[in-house]
């Protein structure tokens, strides 16, 4: 294995207002430790309420509802990481606060300083390592092992090379030598998803990504390259999946959040 491991961003902050029902779609990885209990999260696979004796992980690709109550003190990073943490199973890892991340979290949290530095480079360096250890608290089982239908492998391949291209699932389906039904159908029972769901939650993952790091880049274009048909269409889509409009979610990310 030869993972590599990149952190973004982060912050040590009181929650509210930033998780007051507010709705986020994670693009990256992340981690929570929450100093006192009130924190939530709830997704498409269940509701974590976050405790203060546990780190909480969460790989990319799927929205989740944020609630608070008493206001907790939290540190979090956002991160990439690869081979094999790309194949984690989408959901919330509680990851127990044993005596080694205590004390890499504490390092964190005495390296924090104002923004935009955030960390110390000693405390990036502990972030990393924190990170690292809060990750191999993964289970096994919780990784994907069985190789996809490599009809699905190269339906997926397609979707992620052409995200910015309009696909109808027909033709997709013959690119891979199906019918509509059948792939539909394969696709899932292979990914537990449509192919449209899936390609559309690729879309809204990417124009996130775009909207945050090209502050300046017109909601039009942002639409095209995540591969919608106008602005308009690409506004409904994307509050549909994230709760708020394009340029609201771009001028939330602007600010410290979670």
């Amino acid at each position: 294995m030869n993972s590599t491991l990149h952190i973004h961003y982060g912050n040590y902050q009181h929650i509210a207002p930033y998780w007051d029902g507010t709705t986020y779609f994670a693009t990256c990885w992340r981690l929570y430790h929450n100093e006192t209990s009130g924190g939530r999260l709830s997704t498409r696979y269940g509701t974590v309420d976050l405790m203060p004796d546990h780190l909480y992980l969460m790989p990319p690709g799927f929205s989740f509802t944020a609630a608070q109550k008493n206001n907790p003190k939290q540190f979090f990073l956002h991160f990439d990481v690869g081979e094999p943490y790309d194949r984690v199973q989408p959901r919330v890892y509680p990851i127990p606060l044993d005596t080694l991340l205590g004390k890499l979290l504490r390092r964190c949290i005495e390296a924090v300083q104002p923004p935009p530095a955030f960390l110390t480079d000693a405390g990036t360096m502990h972030a990393m390592a924190l990170v690292a250890a809060a990750l191999a608290g993964i289970p096994p089982e919780h990784f994907a092992v069985m190789p996809l239908d490599p009809r699905v492998e190269e339906a997926i391949g397609y979707f992620r090379e052409q995200v910015n291209i309009p696909h109808g699932i027909a033709d997709v389906a013959r690119r891979v030598g199906m019918s509509r039904g059948a792939f539909i159908r394969l696709f899932r029972q292979e990914t537990g998803s449509t192919p449209y769901a899936y390609l559309t939650e690729m879309r809204i993952a990417w124009a996130c990504d775009l909207l945050v790091r090209n502050e300046t880049l017109p909601i039009d274009l942002v639409a095209e390259y995540a591969g919608f048909h106008d602005r308009f269409h690409f506004s409904r889509v994307f509050k549909q999946w994230i709760g708020i409009p394009p340029a609201a979610y771009r001028k939330r990310e602007r600010q410290p959040s979670a």
